[in-house]
């Protein structure tokens, strides 16, 4: 009897084994399973990432002034015109980003680009803004401004293109038109002696985008939702020439365009 016990129990030991074995066994197989399935995950996440189309258009977004040049001042607030236009230029690039676009600004803060304040800052300042500009090697440049007039019956956006750049002409009548609906007017675009514009290499355009020697422009600009407004126009203006859609288009494609962002 004493035997068959004994038997017995080595008998359950063995059977123990076995099973806590085989256990091992299959949690190592779901453990080696697991490991494989986030590794193939990791792999598939970096090849779709790889594979993820990069931006095909590349927009440099240029503020005007800052810093110690504060640029024209509003008539009746003071507001400095550096300001508004990196408002403006902010907008704008959320816009170009939404839609898929790469956007660049030259001057991300209120600060001016010339580094120590002193003689020759404005033209350090605008060399750095090239650099940043070429860097990117953008399709279009955008330079953001406002305007100041003798007269303060003068109103609404004017813009202005590279001397010489038939693209840059056509981009600028574009933008123009745009804006001349936005603001009821009949403006035609006009050569630009700027040296943003001289400068760049590709097609490029200043927006002088109001006057704020104009007390209307000026309460308008003070608005966030006008700023919008600027920016949406010139996107869609940018838009309507990359894509080569025509006039007639333009009012019905002017929300679709925006929409896509």
């Amino acid at each position: 009897m004493p035997r068959i016990k004994q038997t017995e129990k080595s008998y359950f030991c063995y059977m123990t084994e076995n099973r806590r074995l085989q256990a091992e066994k299959i949690i190592s197989v779901i453990i080696l399973v697991l490991l494989s399935a986030i590794y193939i995950a990791c792999i598939c996440a970096r090849a779709k990432a790889a594979a993820s189309p990069k931006p095909d258009f590349t927009v440099v977004i240029d503020a005007g002034h800052g810093g110690i040049d504060g640029g024209v001042s509003g008539i009746k607030s003071g507001v400095k015109e550096s300001e508004l236009n990196l408002d403006i230029s902010r907008k704008l690039k959320t816009v170009f980003e939404k839609s898929g676009a790469k956007a660049v600004l030259t001057r991300k803060t209120e600060a001016g680009l010339y580094g120590i304040f002193s003689k020759g800052f404005k033209k350090r300042d605008m060399k750095k803004r090239m650099e940043i500009a070429e860097r990117a090697s953008p399709d279009v440049f955008v330079s953001i401004h406002l305007n100041y007039y003798s007269s303060s019956s003068r109103r609404g956006a004017q813009v202005f293109y590279k001397i010489g750049s038939e693209k840059s002409e056509k981009l600028a009548i574009s933008v123009q038109n745009q804006l001349n609906a936005l603001q009821n007017k009949n403006y035609a675009p006009l050569p630009g002696d700027f040296y943003v514009l001289n400068e760049s290499s590709g097609e490029a355009i200043l927006c002088e985008c109001g006057f704020l020697s104009n007390e209307e422009d000026e309460a308008m600009l003070l608005t966030d939702e006008y700023r919008q407004k600027i920016a949406e126009t010139i996107f869609v203006g940018i838009e309507t020439h990359r894509y080569g859609l025509a006039e007639r288009d333009c009012v019905r494609t002017r929300q679709n365009l925006i929409d896509c962002g």
